[in-house]
């Protein structure tokens, strides 16, 4: 918001409405959906009728300076009219609609006070595979002190939001109030210490109608500090406390100090120290850890690292002792029209565990599902039935052969999200599991990495290569340890024509746990031809052998998006997608496709798009295809 100085032309209002801008619109939407589950089988069509109007206004009470209020909203009745085969035909209306109010007090004064509100319901799906209905309302309020010396923001707000899959009747709910403080300080010019302290407080209530509440304070202080003038000797501190009571009780302290040093002669000196305690029930954990890398640089070219870590953590089952050192150099030279880098990479990890063999549970461990890539769950010899996938946030538990499926490797256990699936592709998940803890071990492991990439013909022509070898040895171990003694060779060739990029590549992954032997053919276009016509088309071919167990999986996918513009006021877009998966437990065939065209005539906007989607997973079928046109005008 711009600032508004008192003695501006604005005349006293006990109201004064300063801007109005909003949308109607008109839409009519056909669908039609072939559905087919084991011996179940529906067909379904579909017919709805959508007008909206969407409003939006900015308004202040006396002066702007004094108060301005922002009010949006949008209300959308919707006709719907579906006919079923198997089950009885059904039609009902169904109403989208949603308010937003903001309003800001004193916006140009030391103090500044605003506050929201906002209700919205919707209707939406999940890969074109799960229809949801969501409502939520949220309000609050914040206090902003501008002091030149310590500014402070204060925010509360509370939330309320449930959510039900229409198909399956499975249902989340949530409330949480939060309260957030915020403050910087700083001494000098040289000096930023920031205090952040978040309190909430949520209940949850998951599909199977079970009941959590938590109550976190969470507080953190984080500091900068320059030791010169020219900002070369820069110490980090970072402490953090967390404390949650109730279904989940825990208590975290972190505490991380850093030291960079910019010395002579081409030297850089990094050091860190952290402490972890992590205090839950039945489980404590007290881990310290040091790490300290000396950096020299020579003509930009030749870069050498060489680093010592050391961490001891002590768990209610277990200690652990791990010392670790690394050697890196990287090497870069021009050619002839092109490039060379070279890199060697070396690590000797020595590590020694005291323990019994027992059932430990593990919480909050990361991972990251990606379609077409091969994620094991980090432990072997893992309990199924304990398995919890939560989101990011620790707050949305997961389904699972809903949102997941579990495929046993062995050992261990393999983890992949599910097409339609309440995770995204490329998320990041938490998983908690009780796993059988081994015995006393200690080991060295050995790890060597080679890097050879080579660009000549200013990037035309591309390879690459990696080799990494990791071997053990002093090993002593008891039955439950699984090492992963590995031999990976991976090499790849692309060329680069600028609006074309292709090429192939190899990986030989020669592990004891997971050993598979992978290639890869990728294709990329794209191009412009006139500003009129835009085109992107992006190709994989991944065909995976699982080498232990004699299974192969193969992930083709190919994407394509065309754009053409008739005119400044009209133009059509194209976007397919197609995918494909053959292997044990991810069989799937899956079709997606969109095009729309759009024009304005007389300030009315037009939209006409066409729709279709196919998927067929796991013998789950569903084809899906639909039309609309849409009419709007905005003021």
């Amino acid at each position: 918001m711009q600032g508004l100085a008192q003695n501006t032309s604005y005349p006293r209002r006990l109201w004064k409405l300063t801007d109005v801008t909003g949308e109607l619109k008109l839409k009519g939407q056909y669908r039609k959906q072939h559905t087919t589950i084991n011996d179940f089988s529906e067909f379904q069509k579909s017919k709805y009728f959508t007008g909206s109007i969407i409003l939006n206004t900015k308004n202040y009470i006396w002066h702007p300076n004094f108060m301005t209020l922002d009010i949006g909203g949008e209300y959308s009745p919707e006709s719907n009219i579906e006919d079923y085969i198997v089950t009885p035909d059904q039609a009902e209306i169904r109403t989208l609609k949603g308010l937003n109010i903001k309003s800001t007090f004193f916006s140009n004064s030391l103090v500044t006070i605003s506050t929201l509100f906002s209700f919205n319901e919707n209707y939406s799906n999940r890969e074109n595979l799960t229809n949801l209905k969501s409502n939520g309302k949220r309000w609050g309020s914040s206090l902003l002190l501008k002091l030149k010396n310590l500014p402070v923001t204060i925010n509360y707000e509370d939330l309320k939001f449930n959510q039900k899959e229409i198909e399956t009747g499975f249902s989340y709910k949530m409330e949480q109030k939060n309260l957030n403080v915020n403050a910087i300080k700083s001494f000098g010019k040289n000096d930023r210490t920031e205090m952040r302290y978040t309190n909430s407080d949520y209940i949850r209530k998951e599909y199977n109608n079970s009941q959590l509440r938590n109550h976190n304070n969470n507080i953190s202080l984080q500091s900068q500090i320059y030791f010169d003038p020219e900002k070369k000797y820069l110490f980090n501190s970072y402490l953090y406390n967390n404390n949650q009571a109730g279904n989940n009780n825990y208590n975290i302290f972190n505490v991380t100090e850093s030291l960079l040093l910019k010395l002579p002669h081409h030297l850089q000196f990094n050091s860190d120290y952290n402490l972890y305690n992590l205090n839950i029930e039945a489980q404590k954990s007290n881990l310290s850890k040091i790490s300290s890398t000396l950096i020299h640089t020579l003509f930009k070219s030749l870069t050498t690292n060489i680093g010592y870590e050391y961490s001891n953590k002590n768990h209610t089952f277990y200690r652990e002792v791990r010392n670790t050192k690394k050697f890196n150099i990287n090497y870069t030279k021009k050619i002839p029209t092109g490039l060379l880098n070279l890199s060697y990479q070396f690590m000797h990890l020595n590590d020694q565990m005291n323990s019994e063999s027992i059932l430990l549970p593990v919480l909050n461990e990361q991972y990251v599902l990606t379609d077409g890539n091969i994620v094991l769950i980090e432990r072997p010899f893992i309990d199924l039935r304990t398995v919890v996938v939560k989101d990011e946030t620790g707050t949305i538990p997961y389904r699972l052969d809903f949102d997941y499926i579990l495929i046993k490797q062995g050992e261990f256990t393999e983890i992949q999200r599910m097409p339609g699936g309440q995770i995204a592709n490329g998320a990041s998940i938490f998983v908690d599991y009780v796993a059988i803890q081994s015995g006393s071990y200690k080991y060295d492991a050995i790890s060597n990495r080679i890097n050879v990439n080579i660009s000549v013909l200013k990037g035309l022509i591309n390879a690459y290569s990696h080799i990494t070898i990791q071997n053990y040895k002093n090993v002593e171990f008891t039955d439950f340890l699984t090492l992963n003694y590995l031999e990976q060779y991976f090499y790849g060739s692309n060329i680069d024509v600028g609006f074309a990029d292709g090429g192939i590549e190899f990986d030989h992954y020669l592990s004891t746990i997971t050993p598979y032997k992978m290639t890869r053919f990728f294709l990329n276009l794209q191009g412009n031809i006139k500003e009129r016509l835009m085109l992107s088309l992006n190709g994989n071919i991944r065909d995976y052998d699982m080498l232990n167990e004699d299974i192969k999986r193969k992930f083709s996918d190919i994407s394509g998006n065309i754009s053409y513009r008739f005119s400044q006021n009209s133009n059509i877009n194209l976007n397919l997608i197609y995918r494909k998966q053959i292997g044990e437990g991810v069989d799937l065939d899956l079709l997606t496709g969109r095009s729309e065209f759009k024009t304005v005539y007389r300030k009315l906007f037009v939209t006409l798009g066409l729709e279709i989607y196919n998927r067929n997973y796991l013998n789950d079928k569903i084809k899906f295809n639909g039309a609309y046109v849409q009419f709007s005008r905005k003021f």
